[in-house]
């Protein structure tokens, strides 16, 4: 929007009707699903970190970044020495995660 006010020499008017149109009628599902599936995602994060504890619950919740990242190699978006560094990191991750469970249970 600011972007349009500046071309527009800080017309709003002008600068407010050259903005594509939000299609609500048929985003509206998708986005109310979105929105539904992240607060649902949210409350199940603190439920979590409550019965696991902030150590291990928080690094579970941290750990759905590995599912960015695998989405990421499937796509294609990381390749070559990209992937082996993720791989790496993960694994360290995954045995942080494991370690921290492992201290959890004594």
């Amino acid at each position: 929007f600011l972007h349009n006010m500046s071309i527009c020499g800080g017309n709003l008017k002008q600068a407010t009707e050259s903005m594509p149109s939000l299609h609500l009628r048929k985003l509206w599902l998708p986005g109310f699903s979105a929105g539904l599936l992240y607060s649902i995602a949210n409350f199940c994060s603190l439920v979590t970190v409550d019965v696991l504890g902030q150590g291990v619950g928080y690094s579970f919740i941290q750990s759905s970044m590995m599912v960015s990242g695998f989405w990421s190699i499937y796509l294609g978006e990381l390749q070559g020495q990209q992937v082996k560094g993720w791989l790496a990191s993960s694994i360290l991750a995954i045995l942080g995660i494991a370690w921290i469970s492992f201290e959890h249970q004594h």
